[in-house]
């Protein structure tokens, strides 16, 4: 992602949206054309680093997801394994 939005390219992924504090899910969210965006200053903490602020170039809104919750990139799924285990 930070690759392709440095060389201007764009890229699509899903996630699971979740409102953190009406702890509500919309259900998948697609976005086909996005770049990454910078956090704002000052923003960090907890919560914060767990956050992917992007463009979304469709909607023509600055957006934000919890990164555990991409489901693919690029028409690729993501997957997370436990090495520890």
């Amino acid at each position: 992602m930070r690759a392709l939005t440095a060389t201007g390219r764009y890229f699509s992924f899903s996630f699971m949206s979740y409102n953190a504090s009406k702890l509500k899910s919309e259900g998948v969210v697609e976005v086909a054309k996005a770049q990454l965006r910078k956090k704002r200053a000052g923003s960090g903490g907890t919560l914060a680093d767990a956050l992917l602020v992007y463009y979304d170039y469709d909607k023509h809104e600055c957006r934000q997801c919890y990164i555990p919750l991409i489901m693919t990139f690029n028409g690729h799924k993501i997957s997370i394994h436990n090495d520890k285990e």
